[in-house]
């Protein structure tokens, strides 16, 4: 049969049978008869599972059992039944792969097969022709024949000869190799050890082999004991011939890794011992964690860890600079010597370098990531200096597509089970020996990580051509490379959570107690406080963008930018919380604010009413006469019009870091794609191709970092199938890196725009708290004073005047203008005036759009607040520009999407028309409030009442038309119900569609009216 091609085995019941993974009863045992299925006794599948079930049942009858009992027994049987057909399917399966991946070869290995039987018998024809034939009665038959006889003559005997030689030679190896040992003769000694080395193939598998064996690694021992302490010698003298002849000699006997352990244990020994006992400032470490051996040189200065490492590093390159000068001259592989020799010296440390990295971050706790950084800056300068000067060794062979073994750290004076083989053949390479550390979890990889950081799938070297082969080889990551930046793996790994304690520790030390910054703004009148705590807040957002800028700095220094979706996590998390923390700050103040302005408006109308004096603040009102607000009052509206103006300045760095942070990305993009299409030839300054190898092939390079860096770098690719008629689409525009920051910062502007909202309304706010409790909603028209005239005549009553409350909230809306007029030209009144309540969002587009561009002005909605965060989120740029409705009733439209680039520049908004619409917020602010707290709360409302509330509703219609403000339909509702009659109420007439159904039952209860079901 060709090669390459296996028989198909035999799928008999009994193979496929799950008898040897699972243990059925009995009784399944004898009715699951799986030799019936290839007999002829049933046409079908069906009709065997259905003389087994026949039987079972019939079985089951026999012994009395429940049909739940035969159920029960029938379950093993059915899961025997799906056991076997998946063990089935698996095979046929096998045999299918196995059969599709012979075929293609199957016609190959024929046609082979054919041609040489054809040359083979051109071949005997010619024989038979030249020496008429070769029959064992011919001529050439009897001599070929002889030939044949002679031949295995002459192989026996030599095989008897060698055998004999050999059991001579083993007697007396021996003694031979002892006596040239004692006589100093080694390389004789080890030329005799290599000849009964290679004899070895003669004796194996028979029952002397393993007492040859110990024999000759006992004598190889002797030899390298007493070779032990020349080597020694001469590697301390630097005796490069003598070291040279040693190594030839360790080559005979098969203990090259021994010598190179020799070589390294002393060359390195200094090094380490110096490392060892180095007196550190910032590593928390036992006495019981530093070995035995260890004599800590009390003498020596105090260092940081950092500047330890730098110093050991700085003595290994010295080192190293003289070690390629010799090691070129004794070893045969110069590159992969050296590289050897760097990899066991770190991993030979004691104490490690992970345990000293674990050491200082104990010491610094969460400020240790710049001593990290650090580390790994100085560990990155000493790869490059350890590439320059493997440049400068002699050029070698290319290195195979799997890195070089590992070699040992420490010497052995005896020998282990890891012995080389004595087989026979060529001295194979001893098992490789590695100190035993703790493995990186990041370097656990699965296979879709592999895949995505190299490209490829697991096995992407298997099947490349010539170009991709090198270059693929060329993309690994060295030995040497791998022992020095692998102890900072699982810390770049764990990046994000090192940089988030980081810039936590320091937003705290930056920021200190801001607590301060509202102090202003409870201490009473001075504007100066309310300027000051404006400014503390911009100076300590200055200082919160100052540490998060850094933070881009650290990810480059320790990742490379691999860790920027951490990164970017990081600050997205910082500032969130930042702005809610003030947020909470402003709105605790608002409370306390609040509930001291209500004393002392209570204390004032109390006063008032006793005939009291005014005081001086009263005094100063005098500016800004019908306008009921005290200086304090006036402080907090220029405390909240100062914040509102620090909002923007926030807003404004915002932007520009996220513009800076998105052009260091989009580089980083760049050459992330670099790094994926081209590994062999991506290089980055100041590391080496392993670090970044390493980076690539860890957890850092994730789906996620992808999703965030892949829309702002992509391909250029050249346009196809476009045309003037149809364009290609324009790219998308890349999403912003910090949603959740711009989030945050528009929840702060929103909630400082609503506290200067609740500051200018609150004395409205005042007069309308007593409002559900005024008599006059319980007063009948005969209660009503001057209903009757002097001789108790009734006097017909044509119209009702508005009550003292509202008419006070309707003078005040009227005086709010002049509020505005002193601050028109305070671009802080402008900014994110899209996130005021009751605001149309579309409608502000409309205005930011040239005339011919524009869409319809007007649209209507249901008076909710608006909840858009477009000033910070994209949709609407933070520069002024929103306008007022004909509608009262404003609501937010939906959160645009990217603004194109071919749109034109958004067209600001005058001063009139920010004024305009901030009076028009306040005032629906204040009718919402009236409809949705203040009315539900009337608890009777008489016929007269009813006439009353109407007359007050209508009265502050007229008002909000006065100031270019359509009243809101709950208004109109609660108005036009308040006018209905009882008739209309209980639902026995018509009423108007526009009326709410809530307002209306609402209205009809406080009535004391039922409605009819």
């Amino acid at each position: 049969m060709p090669a390459g091609l296996t028989p198909p085995r035999s799928l008999s019941p009994s193979a496929l049978s799950p008898a040897s993974n699972t243990s059925p009863s009995p009784t399944i045992s004898d009715d699951l008869d799986l030799a019936a299925l290839t007999s002829d006794a049933f046409t079908s599948e069906a009709d065997w599972l259905n003389a087994v079930v026949e039987k079972s049942l019939a079985r089951r009858k026999s012994n009395d059992q429940s049909l739940a009992e035969v159920e029960s027994t029938l379950t093993p049987t059915l899961h025997s039944l799906d056991i076997l057909v998946g063990d089935t399917s698996a095979a046929v399966d096998r045999l299918i792969n196995e059969i599709s991946l012979s075929i293609p070869r199957l016609t190959f290995d024929l046609q082979l097969m054919r041609e040489n039987a054809l040359l083979l018998r051109f071949t005997l024809d010619g024989i038979r022709k030249r020496g008429g034939g070769y029959g064992t009665e011919s001529e050439v038959g009897k001599v070929l024949e002889r030939m044949r006889v002679l031949d295995l003559v002459k192989q026996r005997m030599e095989a008897a000869r060698d055998v004999l030689r050999e059991a001579e030679s083993w007697s007396t190896l021996e003694s031979e190799v002892t006596g040239l040992i004692g006589e100093d003769q080694y390389a004789k000694a080890a030329e005799r050890l290599a000849e009964a080395a290679r004899s070895m193939v003669v004796f194996q598998n028979t029952a002397e082999y393993e007492g040859r064996r110990a024999l000759m690694v006992s004598l190889q021992n002797q030899l390298e004991a007493s070779l032990s302490s020349g080597l020694v010698k001469a590697i301390n003298e630097r005796d490069v011939k003598g070291c040279k002849q040693l190594w030839n000699i360790f080559g005979m006997i098969q203990r090259e890794q021994e010598y190179r352990t020799y070589y390294f244990s002393n060359r390195r020994g200094t090094l380490v011992d110096s490392w060892t006992s180095a007196k550190l400032s910032d590593c928390l470490e036992a006495p019981s964690a530093l070995p035995i051996s260890a004599t800590p040189n009390l003498n020596a200065p105090t260092q940081k860890f950092v500047d330890a490492l730098a110093h050991f590093y700085s003595d290994l390159q010295v080192l190293l600079a003289e070690e390629r000068t010799y090691i070129p001259a004794i070893f045969p592989d110069p590159a992969p010597t050296l590289s050897s020799f760097i990899e066991t010296t770190l991993e030979g440390l004691s104490p490690p370098i992970p345990q000293r990295l674990t050491s200082i971050a104990d010491f610094y706790g969460p400020l240790v990531l710049p001593e990290v950084i650090a580390a790994y800056k100085a560990t990155e300068e000493f790869a490059v200096q350890v590439e320059r000067t493997f440049a400068k060794l002699e050029p070698t062979p290319a290195p195979a597509p799997s890195p070089p073994a590992h070699l040992p750290t420490s010497p052995r004076p005896g020998h282990s089970p890891s012995s080389p083989s004595l087989s026979g053949g060529p001295p194979s390479t001893p098992a490789k020996r590695r100190m035993s550390k703790r493995r990186s979890l990041s370097k656990r990889l699965s296979a879709r990580s592999i895949s995505f950081a190299t490209g490829q799938g697991p096995d992407f070297l298997s099947d490349h051509g010539g170009d991709e082969d090198e270059e693929a080889s060329a993309a690994q990551v060295r030995p040497w490379e791998t022992a020095l930046f692998e102890p900072f793996l699982d810390w770049q790994v764990e990046y994000p959570e090192l940089e988030r304690r980081y810039v936590a520790s320091e937003m705290s030390k930056s920021l200190g107690d801001m607590g301060d910054w509202t102090a202003g703004l409870m201490s009473g009148s001075s504007s100066t406080g309310s300027e000051k705590g404006a400014k503390i807040l911009l100076d300590k957002a200055g200082k919160v963008f100052s540490v998060l800028e850094e933070a881009i700095g650290r990810n480059l220094a320790l990742t490379h930018g691999y860790g920027a979706r951490g990164l970017v996590d990081v600050m997205n998390e910082q500032l969130v919380a930042f702005f809610d923390r003030r947020k909470e700050d402003l709105m605790r103040a608002g409370r306390e604010k609040g509930s001291a302005s209500a004393r002392r408006r209570a204390q004032a109308t109390a006063a008032a009413l006793a005939g009291g004096i005014a005081s001086p603040d009263e005094e100063q009102e005098m500016v800004f006469e019908g306008l009921e607000y005290s200086t304090e009052d006036w402080s907090t509206f220029q405390f909240g019009l100062k914040l509102l103006d620090t909002c923007r300045g926030m807003a404004e760095r915002l932007t520009a870091f996220e513009a800076k942070l998105k052009a260091r990305m989009t580089v980083l993009a760049h050459a992330v794609r670099e790094a994926r299409e081209s590994p062999a030839r991506y290089t980055v300054p100041g590391t080496t191709k392993g670090a970044i190898l390493l980076l690539r092939q860890s957890t850092l390079n994730s789906a996620e970092l992808a999703e965030l860096l892949d829309p702002l770098e992509k391909p250029h690719e050249a346009p196809s199938g476009g045309s003037l008629a149809h364009p290609p689409p324009p790219p998308p525009l890349s999403p912003f890196l910090l949603p959740k920051a711009r989030g945050a910062a528009t929840d702060f502007t929103r909630t400082t725009q609503l506290f200067l909202h609740d500051t200018i309304l609150a004395p409205l706010f005042a007069h309308l708290n007593e409002y559900s409790t005024l008599s006059c909603w319980t007063t009948t028209q005969d209660q009503r004073p001057g209903g009757k005239g002097a001789f108790d005549l009734a006097i017909p009553t044509f119209s009702l005047s508005p009550t003292e409350t509202i008419s006070r909230v309707g003078e005040g809306l009227f005086n709010l203008p002049r509020l505005f007029e002193v601050y028109a030209d305070d671009d802080a009144l402008a900014f994110s005036i899209e996130t005021l309540p009751f605001v149309d969002v579309e409608t502000l587009r409309a205005l930011q759009q040239p005339p011919q561009a524009a869409p319809p002005m007007l649209r209507q909605g249901s008076g909710h607040r608006s909840t858009s965060s477009e000033a910070l989120s994209g949709g609407i740029p933070a520069s002024p520009a929103l306008t007022r409705t004909r509608r009262g009733s404003l609501v937010a439209g939906s959160s645009g999407s990217h603004v194109s680039v071919s749109q034109p520049a958004p067209i600001p908004l005058s001063a009139e028309t920010v004024i305009a619409t901030w009076l028009s917020s306040l005032t629906l602010s204040i009718l919402s409030h009236l409809t949705s707290t203040v009315l539900p709360d009337i608890p009777r409302l008489s016929k007269h009442g009813s006439a009353q509330l109407v007359s007050d509703l209508e009265y502050l219609a007229n008002v909000a038309r006065a100031l270019d403000v359509e009243s809101p339909e709950e208004l109109d509702s609660w108005r036009d119900a308040a006018a209905l009659d009882d008739k209309a109420l209980r639902g026995e007439a018509d009423v108007d569609e526009r009326i709410d159904r809530t307002v209306l039952e609402r209205v009809a209860r406080i009535r004391g009216i039922r409605r009819a079901a």
